[in-house]
């Protein structure tokens, strides 16, 4: 399927990428100005190399670069470890716990709500055969319910916390629940891709994800979905680990010398 066959949905896709591109720099730019106002080379950086990394797998994919299934390993594997591997790296870089200590925690979660308007433009594309019907929320994909639950999850969490009550749990629980949906995604859609690994084979097999713009997901969409659930769950552990030192040392505070 060409770009202009499917137009609406292709520029739809790419307004949604563009979106969470420039949340995720201006998320950036907002917690480094907090944390070190006079240090900007860490966000110019960050923007630098995801902006082009996103324009490299964007101008390959439109030569169509990675829709050989036939070698081994297929060329989209090349496309996706970068962006996993960057994910993992920007998710447990210590920079980036100090800017999400400053970035409120309903907007780590909130954010989630872009994967309902992914699983949207999947539905479209099943529709369109270029992936298969269990990559949907009418298959095997239950994703569409982080989309759903994340601004409800994120008003609550924000009113809890204004109440100065936390809940450390709750957010844990539905991180989690998050990852295991996610990854169940993931999974299969490596095991309906058209190689040697292929386990479900109902047709079309997935090659619309290795074609422009759809290439966005698996390389920058999961693993943006997967660094927000990882900085949630660092951010509550980091403010956990905050609240049960300043009871401690309290504690300590209150204790009567002994004679």
């Amino acid at each position: 399927m060409k770009f202009s066959e499917a137009a609406p949905l292709n520029i739809s896709f790419l307004v949604i990428v563009a979106l969470l591109y420039s949340v995720l720099v201006l998320g950036a730019l907002w917690a480094n100005n907090r944390v070190e106002p006079g240090k900007k080379w860490p966000v110019r950086l960050f923007r630098f190399f995801v902006g082009g990394y996103l324009l490299l797998i964007g101008i390959l994919a439109l030569d169509k670069v990675f829709a050989d299934f036939t070698a081994t390993p297929p060329p989209i594997i090349y496309a996706i470890l970068p962006g996993f591997f960057g994910m993992l790296f920007i998710a447990f870089h210590p920079l980036t716990l100090r800017w999400i200590r400053e970035i409120p925690q309903r907007w780590l979660i909130g954010l989630q709500a872009f994967r309902l308007f992914i699983e949207i433009q999947l539905f479209f594309l099943a529709k369109e055969g270029l992936i298969p019907k269990l990559l949907t929320f009418e298959g095997r994909n239950f994703d569409i319910l982080i989309g759903l639950s994340a601004p409800f999850v994120a008003w609550y969490v924000h009113r809890e916390h204004r109440a100065d009550r936390g809940c450390p749990r709750f957010v844990a629980t539905w991180n989690i629940l998050g990852l295991i949906l996610l990854t169940n995604v993931a999974v299969h859609g490596f095991l309906s891709a058209p190689t040697k690994f292929q386990v479900f084979t109902e047709p079309p097999a997935n090659i619309g994800m290795a074609l422009f713009p759809w290439i966005w997901i698996p390389t920058f969409v999961v693993p943006l979905a997967y660094l927000l659930h990882i900085l949630s769950l660092r951010r509550e552990w980091a403010f956990r680990n905050r609240a049960y030192k300043k009871r401690a040392e309290s504690a300590l505070g209150n204790e009567s010398p002994v004679r």
